[in-house]
């Protein structure tokens, strides 16, 4: 008996897909933006591929109907390329004007890039802060008061 409370998971060639997308398509009909400028390293690509096939698909590949190229994801569909048989779920970028040009999109883009690099430039200097504060806090304890000093400076103090 079916339970009506109970989902049918979707898959791409096997691996479960958990997350919401416009289709399920064969890898090699997703466009990279030939102007991408963000690179992954080997190892990172490896490891997203190893989550993908362990948990399934999180996150769909993001594709511009405009232009038809990758908006978000190309780490993703580098990682996919290491899934035998290689298909991949997107989600089309739904434009609200259509009189979206090739250079607006790029600008939008940028604009995306530069906010994520701005707030991983922040969550690397409050780590560092953080790091700086915890050594000051021991050399504290430690009753090294030239150290403590010299780490709160360090953290901006």
């Amino acid at each position: 008996m079916n339970d009506p409370d109970q989902q049918q998971i979707p898959t791409a060639d096997g691996v479960p897909v958990h997350c919401a997308h416009t289709a399920i398509v064969p890898l090699d009909t997703l466009r990279p933006y030939p102007r991408n400028a963000k690179q992954h390293p080997a190892d990172q690509i490896a490891a997203l591929a190893k989550l993908i096939r362990h948990h399934g698909w999180r996150y769909p590949i993001t594709i511009s109907n405009q232009s038809g190229y990758i908006v978000r994801g190309h780490a993703r569909r580098e990682a996919a390329e290491r899934i035998i048989p290689p298909a991949t779920p997107y989600r089309s970028q739904r434009w609200w004007w259509t009189d979206i040009r090739d250079e607006e999109e790029r600008a939008r883009a940028a604009a995306e890039r530069e906010a994520r690099e701005e707030q991983a430039q922040r969550e690397q200097d409050a780590a560092e802060r953080s790091h700086w504060l915890a050594r000051a806090a021991a050399a504290d304890a430690a009753g090294d008061d030239e150290e403590a000093d010299i780490c709160r400076a360090a953290a901006g103090e």
